[in-house]
């Protein structure tokens, strides 16, 4: 903040904010700090339009990273799964639990948190549009397994247990519906690995770091 230049008000007069031009390399940060600045609003009401502003330029308030561990347990060879859910930028939700039924695959692992993230997804959207702060675009959903991505959005679903065909109509029915949108990111930019397997302390603290946890 050295070379920060202050001003007197927090949005210049007569200013129209668009769409043109390029996206911010980095959508997480812009993110992490006009979520942060939505929480000063609470004691500084007068930069609420500003803030309230720019985050409509937010690609989606609602970002979700998801992530599995196949066969985590090796004694139950049951996997374990998690995800950190963010609504403008804020760290809202999360899990980490094992799942109850044994995986055959690291797809099945990954598309069983893909269902039981969306419904925590949509229980946040019912609140949020209770609060009257209804989304204005589908919350994004991010997994590191192409395979469970295209899962999502194939009409065609081979022979599978039961369990799995209750996924996947679920999910698929809520992307056909345009309630979320499954992307996928990097297992390096995957902030749900925190929540799946034992990581090293220079990625887990910048893990750390992205939930917006400071010891």
């Amino acid at each position: 903040m050295a070379d920060a230049k202050p001003i007197s008000s927090p949005a210049e007069p007569g200013s129209r904010l668009n769409l043109s031009g390029d996206p911010l390399p980095d959508a997480h940060l812009y993110h992490s700090v006009f979520g942060a600045l939505q929480y000063v609003t609470i004691t500084r009401p007068e930069i609420s339009y500003a803030v309230n502003r720019v985050c409509q330029f937010m690609q989606s308030p609602t970002m979700v990273f998801l992530d599995a561990g196949w066969i985590s347990d090796l004694d139950d060879s049951r996997s374990q799964h998690g995800f950190a859910l963010f609504y403008g930028g804020n760290f809202i939700s999360w899990s980490s639990r094992k799942q109850k039924i044994l995986a055959r695959s690291s797809t099945e692992a990954e598309y069983r948190a893909l269902a039981f993230a969306t419904t925590e997804l949509i229980w946040v959207q019912q609140l949020i549009s209770e609060l009257r702060a209804p989304l204005t675009s589908p919350p994004i959903v991010l997994c590191d397994n192409l395979s469970a991505q295209f899962l999502s959005r194939n009409p065609v679903i081979h022979q599978r247990p039961k369990h799995i065909r209750l996924d996947y109509h679920f999910v698929r029915e809520k992307v056909e519906d345009q309630s979320l949108v499954v992307r996928y990111v990097s297992s390096q930019n995957q902030i749900a690995d925190i929540f799946t397997k034992a990581v090293g302390t220079t990625r887990f603290l910048n893990l750390r770091s992205k939930l917006m946890v400071r010891s």
